[in-house]
């Protein structure tokens, strides 16, 4: 668990970021790209928009189930919400909450956090209650309306105030069916730099735009430990 513990912050990252989608009028998109040589059974655009519902209320609730690179089984729980629009340093946002609760023998841990998107869909900030650090992109920016498989790209970095710095990149993968799998990749770097710790998470959405499924994996790079959660 200690080591579950000193990877909370990548995971929320990863799990905020991805849940961060498109929105309407102005705009600030990240660097996104296809790629038209993918052979793909699912060319058709899914829409995002229910990342960017900021309706009051739960927007994805899942129980979690996974494992260590030590062996250890884990239960847990996450939730996503959104809270009333606030006005964030002159900026009128939507506070989605994070909750994420996992257990090992016994032992529970919790990790919240919160990420604010203005009217645009734009992610502003994300605070961690759990660790006390606050990161925001260096660019207000956020996903595409809609995406298909093959599509991907490259957001803003974040500067977090211990000093870390959080790159990020996003790509559509196929999950079967008429859903696909949109993955983000979040790299921790230190201040000088080096790599700290990688995160994958992953949503299954289906062609009407519900989330069907999530993925997490994230791995500690000098230590090689890794821990992978996944929805049932």
């Amino acid at each position: 668990m200690k080591k579950t513990v000193s990877l909370a912050f990548a995971a929320t990252m990863s799990v905020l970021v991805t849940a961060c989608g498109g929105g309407s009028g102005s705009e600030n998109l990240g660097s996104a790209q296809v790629d038209e040589t993918i052979p793909t059974s699912n060319p058709q655009p899914v829409s995002l928009a229910r990342f960017t519902d900021a309706t009051e209320g739960t927007i994805y609730s899942t129980r979690l189930r996974g494992s260590d690179s030590a062996g250890t089984e884990f239960d847990g729980t996450l939730s996503l919400a959104n809270r009333a629009q606030i006005t964030l340093e002159g900026v009128l946002v939507t506070p989605r909450d994070m909750i994420m609760s996992i257990d090992a023998n016994g032992t529970s841990f919790t990790m919240t956090a919160t990420s604010y998107e203005d009217g645009y869909g734009n992610l502003i900030q994300i605070d961690s209650q759990t660790t006390g650090v606050s990161c925001a992109p260096v660019t207000p920016d956020r996903l595409p309306d809609s995406v298909k498989v093959g599509d991907f790209g490259i957001l803003s970095p974040m500067i977090c105030s211990d000093g870390t710095t959080q790159t990020r990149n996003w790509r559509v993968e196929e999950a079967g069916g008429d859903a696909i799998s949109l993955v983000t990749n979040t790299v921790t770097k230190d201040q000088y730099g080096e790599t700290l710790s990688t995160a994958d998470a992953s949503y299954v959405i289906q062609r009407d735009g519900n989330l069907a499924g999530f993925t997490l994996s994230i791995l500690e790079t000098d230590t090689g430990y890794s821990l992978h959660l996944e929805s049932i």
